[in-house]
């Protein structure tokens, strides 16, 4: 099975070194989502999305 890594380049720098395993395309763009939708509601204060400062 494929293996997805979401990494976030912008304002938080997050590696994601373990991955999430997908059984194809469609179940990693739902795995994709569900994590930035997690990242928004715990860190969204912290990203900045290429503006400069912290989104408020």
């Amino acid at each position: 099975m494929p293996r997805y890594f979401f990494n976030v380049h912008d304002g938080l720098g997050i590696v994601d070194d373990d991955g999430v395993e997908c059984v194809d395309l469609e179940a990693a763009l739902r795995a994709a989502v569900h994590f930035a939708g997690s990242l928004l509601k715990e860190s969204g204060h912290r990203l900045t999305l290429g503006i400069r400062g912290p989104l408020k």
